[in-house]
């Protein structure tokens, strides 16, 4: 019975892990090759600056609007992510084409 919360947490854990490292990789090819380098650190740094507060947003919302508040701002923070790397793609390719 222990174990399936020590798994649970391990397999989070090994997720949050494998996610941090894609989308480091995968923010690099976002920009043009002259900016980068300058790119890359500007939004990885902001994306640690950002997790500063994401605990006092899930706090927050957890003691206002309990467990379903939490799954819904971080799910409408995903559907956001989403929306905009969509929109981010199209733009990229349509620079590619033009």
């Amino acid at each position: 019975m222990r174990l399936l919360p020590i798994s649970t947490g391990l397999l989070i854990a090994f997720s949050n892990t494998m996610l941090a490292y894609s989308l480091h990789t995968y923010q690099s090819k976002l920009n043009p090759t002259r900016i980068r380098a300058r790119a890359v650190g500007f939004t990885y740094s902001w994306s640690r600056f950002s997790t500063i507060f994401v605990g006092f947003f899930i706090a927050f919302f957890l003691r206002n609007y309990g467990t379903t508040g939490v799954f819904l701002f971080i799910a409408t923070a995903m559907r956001r992510l989403r929306i905009f790397g969509q929109r981010d793609k199209l733009k990229a390719d349509r620079s590619k084409g033009a």
